[in-house]
């Protein structure tokens, strides 16, 4: 992910995630939690939950997504930030 870059708030209503980091630093927002993703470390994101990932660095943050499932394309569920703060 670039310096500064972010993607929107999003679900997968049935797709569970890993997240894991090769580089760089990322926060990742999962629900109300806020995680930092660094190289060599795994996150788990369930199926259904909001979840939002943020580089804040001036570095390239490289990560890569592992699916449980194969998402397909009404897997991915936009969240407006007003939504993620339910």
């Amino acid at each position: 992910m670039s310096p500064r870059g972010s993607d929107q708030f999003h679900a997968h209503p049935d797709s569970e995630q890993v997240m894991y980091g090769l580089g760089g630093k990322g926060k990742v927002v999962v629900g109300r939690k806020t995680y930092t993703l660094s190289k060599g470390a795994f996150l788990f994101i369930p199926a259904g939950i909001r979840h939002h990932v943020e580089n804040p660095t001036k570095r390239v943050f490289h990560f890569i997504i592992l699916w449980a499932l194969p998402p397909n394309p009404v897997d991915w569920v936009p969240q407006s930030k007003a939504e993620h703060r339910r």
